[in-house]
């Protein structure tokens, strides 16, 4: 609304890029000590919305042309190339792949993941809305096909609206599970 997009198709990698380039300016105003780091989110966030427009025809290509990169290098983390997460997929089974497409695919922290209830899901509208517990904000994404189908998949078998999607799953657990995944 600020910039006058008026239809997906309308938004340029150009565009994109002043967003985030205005986001991180808001961010360091709010916190001039700060990392910025909270772009990550937004840059998962407008992915996931380019990926369902392609997927529904609405855009040809994304116009995000690269991923968001903090300006601090937190020691220990490292981005996955596309061949690890292909492994990392490609090591899913039944038990464990709903979980790894909703860590993939949502961009949500483990504790979010874990907590997300079925009620947080529209079906007709395919996104997901949950307040995050880090920061206390709602946030809502669109949800991917192969996310989507999982969901589908796993929701026809009766679950009740308010449990959780992941249930009996901690952060501790889905820690350990995504742990186990990397070293296969």
């Amino acid at each position: 609304i600020q910039n006058g997009v008026k239809a997906l198709a309308d938004v340029t990698s150009s565009r994109v890029d002043a967003y985030l380039v205005q986001r991180k300016a808001e961010m360091l105003l709010k916190n001039p000590k700060g990392s910025g780091r909270g772009l990550s989110t937004a840059s998962v966030v407008l992915s996931m919305i380019f990926e369902m427009a392609k997927t529904e025809g609405v855009i040809q290509s994304s116009p995000l042309r690269s991923k968001f990169r903090s300006d601090t290098n937190r020691e220990g983390a490292e981005p996955f190339t596309p061949e690890e997460m292909d492994r990392l997929s490609s090591a899913t089974d039944d038990s464990n792949r709903l979980s790894f497409l909703l860590l993939r695919r949502t961009g949500m922290r483990g504790s979010d993941v874990t907590s997300v209830t079925w009620s947080a899901i529209n079906f007709e509208t395919k996104t997901l809305t949950w307040v995050t517990k880090k920061r206390r904000v709602t946030v809502t994404i669109p949800i991917v096909q192969d996310l989507m189908e999982a969901l589908v998949s796993e929701y026809e078998m009766g679950k009740p609206a308010g449990e959780p999607v992941l249930f009996g799953t901690t952060r501790a657990k889905l820690y350990k599970m995504m742990a186990r995944l990397g070293e296969l």
